[in-house]
């Protein structure tokens, strides 16, 4: 049965279908997933995201676009991890007294660790040197801009640079920390 057939028959209700569908392209995800690492997850929830990414694709395939459903459903699980790492790197960076309201203070208070506190922003001082040793200015500059949620044309746009050197600079910076997320 080709992907087509199965993604009709699952939109028609066929749980079976779709069962096999994601089995099929589980491999997919896996292989794609494998790239990525999410700070304070397990690699099964990188894997989860990938198959979130995976269920979007098959919910929203448009078999009139020229387009095959694998091409589409690695475009989707690629978004779907990457949100998930920026939405991790986000919450990562934001302090735990930032959501404390004043109202409810006291009640925060009693649920904050001061040691984790103090071991997560040591945490985060650390990685930022390492990424501040490791990378150039320009390198920085466009990571800060990706973490921002902004495509490759607008960082181009921003930092005026190419596109291409904007997406030559991202790899490099992928390579240089990818020993940091090991």
């Amino acid at each position: 049965m080709t992907d087509l057939e199965l993604i009709k028959q699952a939109k028609g209700g066929d749980s079976f279908a779709l069962d096999t569908l994601m089995t099929e392209y589980k491999g997919l995800v896996n292989k794609i997933g494998r790239n990525y690492f999410i700070i304070g997850a397990e690699f099964e929830d990188v894997i989860q995201e990938g198959m979130i990414g995976l269920f979007n694709a098959y919910s929203t395939f448009d078999e009139t676009k020229n387009t095959s459903f694998k091409t589409y459903a690695s475009l989707l699980i690629n978004r779907q991890i990457l949100n998930a790492i920026k939405k991790a790197y986000r919450y990562k960076n934001h302090s735990l007294l930032d959501d404390v309201s004043i109202d409810g203070l006291e009640d925060e208070l009693e649920l904050i660790n001061p040691e984790e506190l103090i071991i997560n922003k040591e945490s985060h001082f650390n990685l930022l040197k390492e990424i501040n040793q490791k990378l150039s200015k320009m390198e920085i500059e466009i990571l800060e801009e990706f973490l921002k949620n902004h495509s490759y044309d607008e960082i181009a746009h921003n930092l005026n640079l190419n596109k291409k050197s904007v997406d030559n600079a991202l790899s490099r910076i992928r390579t240089k920390l990818k020993y940091l997320i090991k």
